[in-house]
């Protein structure tokens, strides 16, 4: 990282992490990002070493979040961004995201039709969060 501020063309120049809302901003998509693959890698186990799914049924689990995420981003998001701006896009999304991976801790065997509307509400953070571009 230190090099970087002594060749000329560096791949990220530090000034750029002199801004606080920036890098804010990286710390939040940074954390967003290690709450997902949580999600993802946690939740295929959960899926299928102890509700017994398959490998396909675990894939067509995790739908809601995909259709979720992409609807968000590409529909809301983009409606939202120019009214509020991204900082509040960017707290409200990790806020659901928070909310749906806490929520996600309570899944059991014998509860298994929750996931579905968790990951939705999960997904609708993640499709906030990811969609704001300023």
């Amino acid at each position: 990282m230190f090099r970087q501020t002594r060749v000329a063309n560096p791949l990220l120049p530090l000034r750029i992490l002199a801004d606080r809302t920036r890098s804010a901003g990286y710390l939040t998509i940074g954390a967003a990002s290690f709450g997902m693959f949580g999600l993802f890698l946690f939740l295929t186990y959960q899926l299928q070493g102890i509700m017994h799914y398959g490998a396909f049924q675990a894939g067509l689990a995790f739908l809601p979040f995909q259709l979720g995420n992409v609807l968000v981003s590409t529909l809301l998001s983009r409606r939202l961004l120019p009214r509020t701006g991204p900082r509040p896009l960017l707290v409200i999304g990790i806020l659901l995201m928070a909310a749906g991976l806490a929520t996600l801790t309570q899944l059991t065997p014998s509860r298994p039709d929750g996931a579905a509307g968790v990951l939705a509400l999960a997904a609708i953070g993640v499709g906030v969060l990811v969609g704001p571009k300023k």
